[in-house]
């Protein structure tokens, strides 16, 4: 996860998935809510079946995550948009995984990943998305490409300083990403730059790729993660 904060590509639109975390320090090991199915889903199979701490091989696009934060009063549910792997271009064994989560009541959207941090421990980590109509009203996002300007060395956004961690800026990444609605995959460049708060232990990503650009801001680790999985069907 370079999370680096990573941020992660588009998950939106053309593909593109945002994804970020953690510094370039990852390495990836690859709820009960009733939700329409997506396609593909069986409503009528067998029952639904939880699985409890999972790998990320073990979460598909479709899949309910349900978590629960020290802030929540209890388990939350999010349901599974995208999943992807992402891979540092120069370091074929830097690889994490991540994935685009929303809220089953409510629209917010995270990303969740799972990646090495800068103590070696392995852990999930919750990023919360930076929503396109607020980036919009930020010109210092506006100046940002892929093959562009790159991001700043240090800048001011979102009431804090932030300063880019060493060796993180505008590094190239190769994104692999799969949807619910789009199950076959897609693979696509991209660049990353992950920032501290200067003064602080806040961590902000941004990822940009060919006409799109993603941040998140991470929140905070997750130590209890269960993964409900839907029937597939068999028609």
């Amino acid at each position: 996860m370079s999370l680096t904060i990573i941020v992660l590509a588009a998950l939106a639109g053309a593909g593109v998935a945002g994804w970020f975390l953690y510094g370039r320090q990852r390495r990836a090991i690859a709820a009960p809510s009733h939700r329409p199915l997506p396609p593909g889903r069986a409503e009528a199979a067998d029952k639904d079946e939880a699985i409890f701490d999972p790998r990320p091989n073990q979460i598909s696009p479709g899949d309910d995550i349900q978590l629960e934060r020290k802030s929540d009063h209890g388990p939350v549910t999010f349901s599974v948009k995208a999943a992807a792997t992402i891979r540092d271009a120069e370091d074929e064994d830097d690889e994490w995984s991540e994935f685009e989560i929303v809220e089953l009541e409510g629209n917010a959207r995270y990303w969740l990943v799972y990646a090495e941090d800068e103590e070696a421990r392995w852990t999930w980590t919750l990023y919360k998305k930076v929503p396109q109509t607020e980036l919009d009203t930020l010109p210092v996002f506006d100046k940002m490409s892929y093959d562009g300007k790159k991001p700043p060395k240090e800048l001011e956004v979102f009431g804090k300083s932030w300063k880019v961690k060493r060796g993180s800026r505008h590094y190239d990444v190769l994104v692999t990403d799969w949807r619910v609605d789009r199950q076959q995959q897609q693979t696509y460049e991209a660049r990353m730059t992950d920032y501290r708060e200067v003064g602080g232990t806040a961590t902000m990503g941004v990822e940009l790729w060919e006409n799109g650009i993603s941040v998140s801001l991470a929140e905070e680790s997750i130590d209890n993660l269960t993964v409900i999985k839907r029937p597939v069907a068999t028609w």
